[in-house]
């Protein structure tokens, strides 16, 4: 499956469940991420600890949304209880089937099958490869620029800047002062990327090619087609 189509059935799955407006059309989607969850088995340990924060502060925001019912709407208890029960179940399928989309996928294979589509559009805007690049670079090198702000913030720990008893604001005003030497390190590794870029001819063609190349076939179209025709079926006998 082409990551494109893998993405558009995620997202189309979670705004059903976003848009789904009584309780049984609910349960259908939770019967569904059910057997998601058994497919996906192998990823269960990293499902839970991407989702552990939210599951701890779900207790807390149930209460909470108890709390602001009773007192701002004169609702009945069980209409409350629905409500609180609905948005849990809405906001704990979506989080759970777009975890398990970013378990599973690949940031840079999405970037990889729009590059290809581009390619394949022989269409010829160089402003577009640039745009392309511009997010394909940003994703690829995000963790190393995360690497190099620790490498600056540890450099100035080593030059007996205790950061560890500061206080909040005192923490901000650190960083503020680090952000300058952040960004000489980081221009000085753009540079040499620009450089690279440049011997290898970079620019002097418009069109770029790609590898790998990730065909959108009938197969996604038909995807496409069938998974909205399902959602925009179930929506419409709501």
């Amino acid at each position: 499956m082409n990551p494109i189509t893998s993405l558009f059935t995620y997202l189309l799955f979670s705004i059903s469940i976003l848009f789904s407006n009584n309780l049984l059309t609910l349960l259908i989607h939770v019967v569904f991420i059910l057997i998601l969850f058994v497919i996906k088995r192998e990823y269960w340990f990293q499902w839970k600890s991407l989702t552990n924060t939210y599951w701890k502060f779900l207790p807390i925001f149930g209460i909470t949304f108890f709390l602001i019912s009773i007192i701002l709407l004169d609702d009945k208890l069980d209409i409350i209880f629905y409500k609180i029960i609905s948005s849990i179940l809405r906001m704990s399928g979506i989080i759970t089937i777009m975890t398990f989309y970013i378990i599973q996928s690949k940031s840079q294979s999405i970037f990889f099958a729009i590059r290809s589509i581009w390619y394949s559009s022989k269409l010829n805007f160089h402003w577009i490869d640039k745009m392309i690049l511009f997010f394909e670079l940003t994703i690829r090198f995000f963790p190393t620029v995360q690497e190099h702000w620790v490498i600056t913030e540890r450099s100035q720990n080593a030059l007996s800047f205790h950061r560890g008893t500061q206080g909040f604001i005192k923490k901000i005003i650190q960083n503020a002062k680090m952000i300058p030497d952040f960004i000489i390190i980081n221009l000085h590794n753009v540079d040499r990327i620009v450089d690279n870029m440049k011997m290898r001819g970079y620019g002097k063609i418009a069109r770029r090619s790609t590898y790998p190349f990730l065909r959108f076939g009938y197969k996604d179209i038909f995807i496409f087609i069938f998974f909205s025709l399902i959602i925009f079926g179930v929506h419409s006998v709501e």
